[in-house]
């Protein structure tokens, strides 16, 4: 029995190799306008940093928020400069109130004295409360711009259902006109090559 299963994994491997050598010519070269691979995972130092970007800049007040955004699109590198500043000074301030929540919480630990526990108490829960309602308010922005970013994708939505019928009469016209294939992927009309 384990005879006959090894011979039919044998055809199998057989069939699988024979089907796979027609698809690559022996001595043929890659392509010419291959894309690179994809970039290394990013380190989790890069990723705490473009995350602490993402933090600073939705917690930016509208207006500078704006001014940001055009900063972006005329200086990118400026752009990238200043958010990362503002990402380092956020995570350096979330880390020295860790530190401060952390001495707090050691001195609590080890004092004996009710008065002092009473008193180190309120500062834990006063920097506990700060950190809660602030990740809170953060959360609730985040919504807000996937509600936003969502209202825009369901109205684009609806012009393309709107207007199915010209572009499939269009992309026909396209194809009987013998255009290369309308079903490639197109680039990003926002995005540069």
């Amino acid at each position: 029995f384990a005879e006959r299963i090894l011979t039919t994994m044998k055809k199998w491997l057989l069939l699988i190799a024979f089907c796979c050598a027609g698809l690559i010519p022996a001595g043929a070269e890659e392509p010419e306008n291959v894309p690179p691979p994809p970039p290394p995972p990013k380190s989790e130092k890069e990723r705490r940093t473009s995350f602490a970007i993402w933090r600073a800049f939705s917690s930016l007040p509208e207006k500078e928020r704006r001014e940001m955004v055009k900063l972006q699109r005329t200086d990118p590198e400026k752009f990238r400069k200043v958010m990362t500043e503002k990402g380092e000074a956020l995570l350096k301030a979330d880390r020295d109130r860790l530190i401060e929540l952390r001495s707090m919480v050691a001195e609590y630990i080890s004092t004996a004295d009710s008065d002092r526990r009473e008193e180190l108490y309120k500062k834990i829960e006063a920097n506990v409360r700060f950190d809660y309602f602030k990740r809170l308010e953060e959360n609730r922005r985040h919504l807000e711009e996937m509600k936003r970013r969502a209202r825009g994708l369901e109205a684009e939505l609806n012009k393309r259902e709107k207007n199915a019928e010209a572009a499939i009469k269009a992309r026909i016209d396209a194809i009987l006109r013998g255009d290369p294939d309308p079903e490639a992927p197109r680039p990003h009309p926002r995005r540069k090559k």
